[in-house]
């Protein structure tokens, strides 16, 4: 639940009487200017791909943020982009050693310092659950038969008089208490506020984190019912609870279950891994900055086998040893059907037909449009890669290519393609196309050397232009109707991938269909298509 600046008339009485004007208010309003999503890192005095959109100042009390939003004139649901009117001296998810704000307590955090932790807070009990401020999370110890609530008592609380609706906040903090458990509870705190905060995506159902199941060395994500479990084991060198990186893996997975929904086998497996993976590197990054590694489980232990690199694939993971049976060997795959990739129609089926092995060509082709490199791949190709501004720009490429344009069997092709579309819907910088086709030059997905292709092609594939298919839904007299510029075929697919309708549409057609989100692709004859998003919530 958000708490905003103009709800609290404490706050509306002193931004009067500092401006000395009756009327001043801190409810947002909207002013009509020009803006880039390249601002801040636009070379040269002069700003390009400009949009025209909406000015809005949030100043929010709990969860305290103060931020400028830009939000498409034209598509009102797009945030081009937001600037923190907060500034601190350093990252402002860095230790924190003063108090918490309300609903929140202080707590040790492996490897973090101390953080804020998002907790219940009753007449007797303080719990490791958070159900509000726009979270739904808890976090429990394992038992055989029911996991136990995690607790620390409340004593007498003191009254803060420095909050003008006067909410009671308590004396005990978690500070030395249950650092396990607090630990794996921030972490999926982080990797909540970063998808919600980042991509303004929030997930459905809570997450029920279980945590040190005995002699597990393993960390898993499933869904049960209702709710996401995230199971964290322990053994004598495993110790994913303690792990930043680990866990922001295992919540995206999540997120993925409600996005394109990746099969967990074969190269469609191996992307879900690699995204799990990406994503877990880049919370690492936002929580930690520059200091961030690029491997991943090198807190939880010292098992090679057991931790990955996105930065040298080779150098840690597991591959199949060549013969029959499922023998593991040291190092993943750095290049399509190089060394040690993992062969996905054998008869063996390791590994899921390799989701954990195969997953290091696209954790590769991340770093390298995060950070550029240069080199030789497994086929001989000498490649050279220059880096986008930030992994972050990368990010919101992968995670546009995930929930707008991956199916749940989606191949290494598949998802090379709905990058470079994801990439023109973003940002449509022809740099930022340039450095994502060398990337997949560089790692064996494409024969492509970029330099003998203009930009916005996508090798023989057509994309997505306005030009050609003009389309729009409309809904009147209760029924929604797609008219288009010319005549097409029209494929509607649900949330899972799965095509619900075919039909050809002359100019005009009515949409049946029930509530939901729904992907529509129209096809002309000259191959080129056009993709529309529909929401329908009668």
């Amino acid at each position: 639940i958000y708490y905003f600046a103009w709800q609290d008339t404490a706050w509306e009485n002193q931004l009067k009487r500092d401006l000395e004007d009756s009327t001043a208010t801190w409810f947002p309003t909207a002013k009509l200017v020009w803006v880039t999503p390249e601002l801040g890192y636009t070379p040269g005095p002069y700003l390009r791909n400009l949009k025209l959109a909406y000015e809005i100042r949030v100043f929010c009390l709990r969860p305290f943020f103060d931020r400028t939003y830009y939000v498409s004139a034209f598509r009102p649901w797009e945030v081009i982009l937001f600037i923190d009117n907060i500034h601190t001296h350093n990252n402002s998810r860095a230790t924190t050693t003063n108090s918490c704000q309300q609903g929140y307590a202080l707590a040790d955090v492996w490897y973090h310092g101390r953080r804020c932790i998002d907790i219940y807070k009753g007449v007797l009990k303080q719990k490791l659950i958070a159900n509000d401020d726009g979270h739904d999370f808890e976090t429990k110890y394992y038992e055989p038969i029911v996991p136990p609530e995690i607790a620390v008592d409340t004593p007498a609380y003191v009254w803060d008089n420095l909050h003008s609706i006067g909410i009671s906040i308590f004396k005990r903090s978690w500070v030395g208490l249950h650092g396990e458990a607090t630990s794996a509870h921030w972490f999926v705190q982080a990797s909540w506020d970063y998808f919600r905060d980042f991509h303004y995506f929030q997930l459905s159902s809570q997450v029920r984190t279980i945590i040190r199941v005995p002699n597990y060395r393993s960390a898993r994500s499933t869904k049960q019912a209702n709710h996401y479990y995230l199971v964290l084991g322990e053994t004598q060198d495993f110790f994913p609870q303690r792990a930043l990186d680990i866990v922001a893996h295992e919540f995206t997975h999540h997120i993925i279950r409600e996005t394109a929904n990746l099969q967990y086998r074969k190269e469609s497996g191996a992307i879900n891994e690699a995204i799990s993976d990406i994503f877990a590197s880049v919370v690492e990054h936002w929580i930690e900055g520059s200091g961030a590694s690029w491997e991943l489980g090198e807190l939880a232990t010292n098992d090679p086998m057991l931790k990955r690199s996105l930065q040298n694939p080779k150098s840690l993971g597991v591959h199949v040893v060549p013969g029959p049976g499922c023998l593991y060997d040291l190092g993943q795959p750095d290049t399509y059907h190089g060394q040690y990739w993992y062969d996905v129609t054998s008869p063996d089926s390791c590994d899921n037909w390799g989701v954990h092995i195969n997953s290091g060509v696209i954790n590769y082709w991340f770093y390298l449009i995060s950070r550029g490199g240069s080199g030789t791949n497994d086929h001989g190709w000498n490649y050279t890669v220059n880096p986008l501004p930030s992994e972050f720009k990368a990010a919101k490429i992968v995670f546009n290519a995930l929930k707008n344009y991956l199916t749940p069997s989606a191949t290494f092709h598949d998802f090379r393609i709905a990058t470079l579309i994801a990439e023109k819907d973003s940002f449509n910088v022809c740099a930022y196309q340039k450095t994502i086709k060398q990337a997949w030059f560089a790692v064996g997905l494409s024969t492509d050397t970029v330099l003998e292709q203009p930009c916005n092609l996508i090798d023989n594939v057509s994309v997505p232009d306005n030009s050609v298919i003009d389309a729009k839904i409309i809904y009147v007299n209760n029924q929604y109707k797609l008219l288009t510029n010319q005549p097409v075929k029209v494929n509607i697919y649900n949330t899972t991938g799965q095509i619900i309708d075919q039909f050809q549409c002359n100019y005009s057609c009515e949409l049946k269909l029930p509530n939901g989100l729904f992907l529509i692709k129209l096809f002309n004859n000259a191959h080129n298509y056009k993709i529309l998003k529909l929401t329908i919530n009668r």
